[in-house]
């Protein structure tokens, strides 16, 4: 047996690594906007991925933007990052899916003609009459808040 030993020439000293410059930390506010998106019943996944998808509101993106998407029915969020924006689209990749619990309805005593429907983020919970498709509460933020505004509503009164 012979041992071998290698030339000295040849060892290969890990190179030490360049620290970080002082400029390349940056607050992320400064770098990056959040956006949140509410996503139109119907919707996919794969659709939401598009660069089409983007298009009215892509002028906004920059690089390296995030996005908090939720489908208006609640099955699903995503979180996206932009990678590249131009007029009418954006290369977006998504970063994290989670598919959410379905909602049960509760058992609030509604009057009989009237339901409760979230109606996405801008309209929040409304309260519906249900047989001319009115409706009498918009906005409300929780269902309870929509029942209650139901319930002290002018028709409901005797």
């Amino acid at each position: 047996m012979t041992a071998t030993t290698a030339d000295p020439a040849e060892i290969q000293v890990p190179k030490k690594p360049t620290a970080c410059p002082k400029n390349h930390l940056k607050i992320a506010e400064s770098v990056f906007a959040n956006w949140f998106l509410g996503i139109p019943r119907g919707t996919t996944r794969e659709q939401v991925l598009m660069p089409d998808f983007h298009a009215v509101v892509s002028d906004q993106y920059h690089a390296y933007d995030r996005i908090t998407a939720v489908a208006e029915d609640r099955s699903f969020m995503m979180e996206l990052m932009v990678m590249d924006s131009g007029r009418g689209w954006a290369h977006v990749i998504e970063l994290s899916y989670h598919r959410l619990p379905v909602l049960l309805a509760l058992g609030d005593s509604l009057p009989s003609g009237f339901e409760i429907e979230y109606r996405g983020v801008d309209n929040g919970y409304c309260a519906i009459r249900l047989c001319d498709n009115v409706v009498i509460a918009s906005g409300c933020s929780s269902r309870a808040e929509a029942v209650q505004r139901l319930l002290d509503h002018s028709t409901l009164r005797n």
